[in-house]
């Protein structure tokens, strides 16, 4: 009774005092909750604004190495365009110097053995045309002194051109 009523009454008071407690507790993690949160949502902002200026960087140094690309693309095309030219120019003077030192050995060329001279000092007679050594003594032998192509008499006179055109075109090789 008096008792009951006593143990009744503490039991509302610490029901009272638990629920006092719970909800200042519940009001303090609320708070804690919100803090949180809120330190939470600064970080994510910071973070996003960090983000959002290296992703500036980033894209504005991407740009920047595309242009240096491009440069580099331009002025390789720039290069093979004067590689062709220049390749072309030399192609031209190749083809010209091949048909100078045919038409060279064409004129050197012996007119009796159709073979070109393998070394000088070449025979020529006063018209300026070429006789190999050994055709001149075969025909010398022969009783002719006459020069194959015209017929003028062969004199001593040896063609120091014709010698430095043998010694700058290739020959085939007489041996077989």
């Amino acid at each position: 009774t008096e008792k009951q009523e006593w143990k009744k009454e503490i039991e509302q008071k610490l029901e009272k005092e638990k629920q006092l407690f719970q909800q200042g507790f519940q009001k303090k993690l609320d708070i804690l909750k919100q803090v949180l949160q809120n330190q939470f949502e600064n970080e994510k902002q910071v973070l996003k604004r960090n983000l959002e200026k290296d992703k500036k960087e980033f894209e504005k140094r991407l740009n920047k190495e595309k242009q240096d690309l491009q440069e580099l693309e331009r002025e390789k095309q720039v290069h093979q365009h004067q590689l062709e030219k220049e390749k072309q120019v030399l192609q031209h003077d190749l083809d010209k110097y091949k048909q100078v030192v045919e038409k060279m050995k064409e004129k050197v060329e012996c007119p009796v053995c159709m073979e070109m001279p393998r070394k000088g000092p070449v025979p020529m007679c006063t018209n300026g045309h070429f006789i190999c050594t050994p055709c001149l003594d075969k025909r010398k032998q022969d009783g002719k002194y006459e020069c194959a192509t015209c017929k003028v008499g062969m004199g001593g006179i040896k063609s120091l051109l014709a010698t430095v055109v043998l010694e700058n075109v290739e020959h085939q090789c007489s041996v077989t």
